[in-house]
């Protein structure tokens, strides 16, 4: 399945994004995924956690056991079959079950934020492997709003958590090689700073854990603990000159780049969103992204992934159905805007992301007739026209028998030709 692809500009701005200098010979494919079950409103994609076997979704609403209790689906990455459901051990209406979703190889983490509790799934079995709660009687906090998994490490964010000095909001960390359900250590923003709602998004790698304040305020932020210590090394803030309450609505990490979506910025229109990188070491601003394309009410920075090769950036509100901003190269250039193949209108594609190398799962919770979808995106050679991985005579064959619009102007001519014969020569990733 072919995404819809718009061609763009580029921005001028060097970081510590490094790409293959033939990205712009890439184009995106996708698989879609739907729910095995469908039902309105379920909101199947609200959630979705990408790993190296398994694609996870998560349908907070979903009716399967009890109304409104949640429910989380496992595909085959490689074949984008479904596999199975996970389902708690004891499912209460109104949990919403799949509020949040991360993977790491087999083990899947799956949040329900209304129960107040976050399970360890085996996703090859669908086996209950534990369940997480807080020591501190914080299950009725939105503890499983957010979660993250990296290592030994895994992270449940409870956003209405309370701290000491009137704040609210904690992240709890749990040990997967400490048998225990209880938390080894609670993270909390900086006191008296008046940070609300911490926890609301969670990413982690080797080094650093990101975690944002999203108070519907303008103290906004998003903090930075060190791995091996759980010490507080930075708090991140947006453009003192921009009133944006939703700073941190997305937080993403690869190596010492950190980034962070503000879906509700105004720079381009009334909630047109805008997205932040930053230095993990220093912690320092480096870039506000907004590029000239989005408009009011886009949600730019809805969700955020990124990877070594390219940053991909959600706005379900774009062009009604929503979009994903592809940026790559050393430059970051806005290489891609990809929309559904199927434009239905308010899908919501781009409200949750998740990458893992060069592929991006997808959700979009809205998909006709509302029962939602998710779509894995992959990259393959623009050259590559019969899909067998590889660019050779036969892919030359299929361009002069179809007269394929390469450069898709509505007309097959010399410029077509000119296309396809420079992306033929030209070694893609």
């Amino acid at each position: 399945m072919h995404m819809t692809r718009i061609n763009t500009l580029a921005v001028g701005i060097t970081l510590m994004i490094s790409a293959c200098t033939s990205h712009g010979q890439v184009i995106y494919d996708s698989t879609q995924l739907l729910p095995p079950n469908s039902a309105i409103g379920e909101d199947f994609g609200s959630s979705v956690a990408l790993g190296p076997s398994y694609m996870i979704v998560g349908s907070e609403f979903a009716n399967d056991t009890r109304t409104q209790s949640g429910a989380v689906s496992v595909y085959s990455r490689s074949t984008g079959t479904f596999l199975r459901k996970l389902i708690p051990p004891t499912p209460l209406p109104s949990d919403l079950f799949g509020s949040s979703v991360a993977i790491q190889g087999e083990t899947v983490v799956a949040g329900a934020r209304i129960r107040g509790l976050a399970y360890l799934f085996d996703a090859s079995n669908g086996n209950v492997l534990r369940t997480l709660r807080p020591s501190d009687g914080s299950q009725s906090s939105n503890f499983g709003i957010s979660v993250a998994i990296h290592g030994d490490l895994v992270l449940v964010g409870a956003v209405s958590s309370p701290n000491p000095d009137g704040s609210v909001g904690g992240v709890y960390a749990y040990s997967l090689s400490t048998p225990t359900d209880f938390e080894i250590i609670r993270l909390a923003p900086d006191p008296f700073t008046g940070d609300d709602r911490f926890g609301d998004s969670i990413a982690m790698n080797d080094d650093f854990i990101v975690i944002s304040a999203v108070n519907d305020s303008t103290n906004d932020a998003v903090y930075v603990f060190d791995v091996a210590s759980g010490a507080r090394l930075h708090r991140l803030e947006p453009d003192p000159s921009t009133n944006d309450p939703s700073f941190g609505r997305s937080v993403a990490i690869v190596e010492n780049l950190i980034v962070v979506g503000a879906s509700t910025d105004n720079d381009e229109g009334n909630r047109a969103g805008a997205v932040y990188l930053f230095d993990a070491i220093s912690g320092a601003r480096l870039l506000k992204l907004t590029p000239p394309q989005i408009t009011s009410f886009d949600s730019f920075g809805e969700s955020v992934a990124i990877s070594n090769n390219a940053l991909f950036v959600g706005a379900p509100g774009d062009q009604l159905t929503g979009s994903v901003y592809v940026f790559a190269g050393p430059d970051l250039e806005l290489f891609d805007i990809l929309r559904p193949p199927e434009v239905n209108g308010f899908d919501q594609f781009g409200h949750s992301m998740s990458s893992d190398g060069a592929e991006v799962l997808v959700g979009a919770p809205e998909t006709a007739p509302e029962t939602g979808a998710a779509y894995l995106l992959f990259p393959r050679c623009a050259a590559d026209l019969n899909n067998d991985g590889l660019v050779n005579f036969f892919d030359v064959s299929t361009f002069i028998s179809e007269m394929v619009d390469f450069n898709e102007d509505g007309s097959f001519d010399f410029f077509d030709v000119s296309a396809f014969v420079n992306a033929y020569n030209t070694n893609c990733p």
